[in-house]
């Protein structure tokens, strides 16, 4: 994890960035058709690895715990 520590600006320097911001107009809030269905690609794409992983971590415990069951049984056996 980074940690990012920054000075305080002197009160000039506050003064001279306020002056200096640009004001963000509408049309960098609108969002297109376009830009919504990337979204949702994007997040349909994050959501199959979610799954995939989850799918594949079930998997690996059910065969390690049918594993377990198959030594139990042969040590009672015994």
């Amino acid at each position: 994890m980074a940690v990012i520590i920054r000075q305080h600006p002197k009160p000039n320097e506050a003064t001279d960035a306020m002056s200096q911001k640009e004001e963000i107009d509408e049309q960098f809030f609108e969002l297109t058709v376009n830009d919504v269905q990337s979204i949702r690609r994007d997040l349909r794409a994050q959501a199959y690895v979610l799954f995939s992983s989850n799918a594949l971590q079930s998997v690996r415990l059910l065969c390690f715990s049918a594993e377990n069951r198959k030594h139990s049984n042969d040590r009672r056996q015994k």
